[in-house]
């Protein structure tokens, strides 16, 4: 591998930005530049950047919607083919087809997504990097999450229940007591 970091750009849902750009800070080998839609629907001057960074990437990971996306894809991402390794995934396979990398990989990135969370996140990163980058890294699976439960990060995992979290939370407040969820 280089010492400099490989370039790549992100276009997700907004709730994943943040999630992302966090499992994009982990890897030394790339440089990942994450916009939402939203960001770019809102802001023109990122309308005109987010396909700049897209021309000098090598890596392209997009959700197919139908708003900013195509707006994208009017801007030059179709000549980014062959140039570029462009994933692009999203609830409607059709279009995975717009992908310039197997099915498979289009697939297997979407199954990261959408069990979400920074570790899958970050073993997304690495998968492309291996499957798409051909870099020599250690791919892992995507790791199932539970789809419900409470979440806190200084817990050692999740909580299925109310009760459960509650229990764990009362010993870390003041004297140890849960609180109820009325007002005081």
């Amino acid at each position: 591998m280089s010492d400099s970091p490989i370039t790549g750009v992100a276009v997700r849902w907004n709730d994943y930005v943040p999630t992302l750009a966090a499992a994009a800070r982990e890897p030394p080998w790339l440089d990942l530049r994450v916009y939402s839609p939203r960001q770019v629907g809102e802001n023109p001057e990122l309308l005109d950047r987010a396909p700049k960074d897209m021309s000098a990437a090598r890596l392209v990971l997009l959700y197919g919607t139908p708003d900013a996306f195509w707006e994208m894809v009017d801007r030059g991402l179709e000549n980014l083919k062959g140039q570029v390794a462009v994933i692009v995934t999203g609830r409607d396979p059709s279009f995975w087809g717009l992908s310039t990398v197997s099915p498979e990989v289009a697939a297997t990135a979407y199954r990261y997504l959408v069990l979400n969370g920074r570790e899958n996140f970050e073993r997304l990163l690495a998968h492309l990097g291996k499957e798409v980058l051909g870099l020599d890294l250690e791919v892992q699976p995507p790791l199932d999450l539970p789809w419900e439960g409470f979440y806190h990060p200084e817990a050692d995992g999740h909580f299925e229940t109310l009760e459960e979290y509650l229990a764990w939370y009362g010993n870390r407040r003041p004297g140890g007591q849960a609180t109820g969820g009325g007002a005081a």
